[in-house]
C-alpha cells in the first residue's frame, strides 16, 4: 500500500513532466491527447443515434426505450464534456489552448454557465439563484470557453450543497473587474480544500474526482488566459466560489 508521500508525489510527478517542456512531458501530453479523441469519436457515434432514436423517426417509442435512449444520450453528453475538458486542458498546458476575442454581456455569461449547470442542480436538487444586478454589462474574450468555466464554478458549489439547498449567484461591478460569485452551505472549507480546489492533477489523481477535476483545472486555466483570477474563500458556513474578469473597454 502506497504511502501518503508516495500518493502526494504521483501528482506532482505527472505535472513536472507536462510543465518541464521535457521530450518526456511532451511525449505524456501527446499521449493523453490522442487517447481523449479517440474516446470523443465513439461516444459523439452513441450520442448521435441515440439522438436519432428520440427523434421519433418511424414507429412511436415504447415507454422504456425512450427512458433507456434518454440515458444514455445524458451520459454520452457527459462523457463527451469530460473528454472535451481534458483536450482543452492538455492544449492550455503546451500554450495551444485557442480563445476567441468577442464582445458579451455579462448577462450571457452567466445565463450560459446556469444552463450547463441546471442538469447537475436538479440531480441533486439544488436551486440556482441569479441576482441581476450588472448584468448588462461587456466583457471581451471567448464566450464559449467563459460559459464552460463560470458553470464550472457553480458546478462546484452545487457538489458541496446539501439536497434541497440553494446556491445564489451574485455578480459585484467594480472599477476595473467585474467579479462572479456562486456561494454554498456545505459546511467551512478546509486549508486543503481551499488550496487545491482548482489544481486538476491534485483532484483526479489524489481525490479521484475526475470530473470536478478537469472542470475546475479548465475553468482556471481559461480564466487565467482572459487576464482573470479564480478563486475560494470560507464564507458564512460554506464557500464563496469566484471568478474575476476585465471590464471590456467602454463598459
Amino acid at each position: 500500500m502506497k504511502g501518503d508521500e508516495e500518493l502526494e508525489e504521483g501528482p506532482l510527478s505527472i505535472r513536472r513532466m507536462l510543465d518541464d517542456g521535457s521530450e518526456e512531458g511532451g511525449e505524456v501530453g501527446e499521449l493523453l491527447g490522442i487517447a481523449a479523441h479517440d474516446l470523443r469519436s465513439p461516444l459523439a457515434n452513441i450520442r448521435s443515434y441515440a439522438g436519432m432514436i428520440l427523434s421519433g423517426r418511424g414507429a412511436p417509442l415504447e415507454p422504456r426505450v425512450e427512458r433507456a435512449a434518454r440515458v444514455i444520450v445524458k451520459n454520452a453528453d457527459r462523457g463527451l464534456r469530460q473528454v472535451d475538458d481534458l483536450l482543452d486542458l492538455i492544449r492550455s498546458q503546451s500554450g495551444q489552448l485557442s480563445l476567441e476575442e468577442e464582445t458579451f454581456s455579462l448577462e450571457a455569461l452567466i445565463r450560459d454557465g446556469i444552463r450547463r449547470a441546471e442538469p447537475l442542480a436538479a440531480e441533486n436538487d439544488v436551486k440556482l439563484q441569479w441576482e441581476a444586478d450588472g448584468a448588462e454589462l461587456l466583457l471581451t474574450g471567448d464566450e464559449e470557453m467563459l460559459g464552460r468555466a463560470f458553470a464550472a464554478l457553480v458546478e462546484a458549489a452545487i457538489r458541496r450543497s446539501p439536497a434541497g439547498g440553494e446556491v445564489p449567484i451574485e455578480a459585484e461591478v467594480r472599477p476595473t473587474h467585474i467579479v462572479v460569485t456562486a456561494r454554498d452551505a456545505g459546511g467551512t472549507p478546509d486549508a486543503e480544500e481551499l488550496e487545491e480546489a482548482f489544481d486538476w492533477l491534485y483532484q483526479v489523481v489524489t481525490n479521484n474526482r475526475l470530473v470536478a477535476g478537469l472542470s475546475l483545472g479548465l475553468c482556471s486555466a481559461v480564466v487565467e488566459a482572459h487576464g482573470g483570477t479564480v478563486g475560494v474563500d470560507p464564507a458564512d458556513g460554506g464557500a464563496r466560489w469566484f471568478i474575476s474578469l476585465p471590464r471590456s473597454s467602454g463598459a
